[in-house]
């Protein structure tokens, strides 16, 4: 399932048949190659239309996601961009 950008309609109706963990595949565009991004991502849906309706921090509503998840949820980047905008130095 595609949660949409801002599409709480469906989750909202899901909240009432489902508060457990649930995977959804998360597309995003990426700003640094304009490339379609694709995770999943294992979530409460009721944590995410907690932090998308605002007034609490997506690290305090989702703290069981990675660093890199909370990033593709806000902003479309994965680590592949991350690793391309600050390569390793040898």
């Amino acid at each position: 399932m595609v949660i949409p950008k801002l599409g709480l309609k469906k989750l909202r109706m899901e909240l009432r048949y489902n508060n457990s963990m649930q995977k959804y595949e998360i597309e995003k565009t990426s700003p640094v190659t304009g490339r379609v991004n694709i995770m999943e991502i294992e979530m409460n849906p009721n944590d995410y239309v907690r932090w998308k309706k605002g007034g609490v921090n997506i690290q305090d509503a989702l703290p069981y996601l990675s660093a890199d998840e909370r990033e593709f949820l806000i902003s479309g980047v994965s680590p592949e961009d991350w690793n391309q905008l600050y390569p390793e130095s040898v």
